[in-house]
């Protein structure tokens, strides 16, 4: 897994992503097979595949941001005189 030094990074690098490209970047030895095939048959019933996108990227970017405790980056930190 790539290694953030900060929120925003996490979510910089999963917006791109197309369903295809979240299981490649995020499961790249298909590791979580079965979580894929769960989510290809609920597209298969009808649920679009951008909500279910939406839902996996937003549930990842937490998973990595607790696992690598990562902190909001301010815009401002660059400008701290102490």
């Amino acid at each position: 897994m790539i290694k953030f030094n900060y929120m925003q990074e996490v979510e910089e690098w999963l917006a791109p992503l197309t369903y295809e490209e979240f299981w490649r970047e995020t499961d790249p030895n298909g590791l979580q097979s079965e979580d894929r095939d769960h989510y290809d048959c609920e597209i298969a019933r009808g649920i679009p595949k951008a909500t279910i996108l939406t839902v996996l990227k937003g549930e990842k970017r937490l998973e990595i941001i607790a696992e690598q405790d990562l902190k909001c980056r301010h815009p401002h930190d660059e400008m701290l005189l102490h």
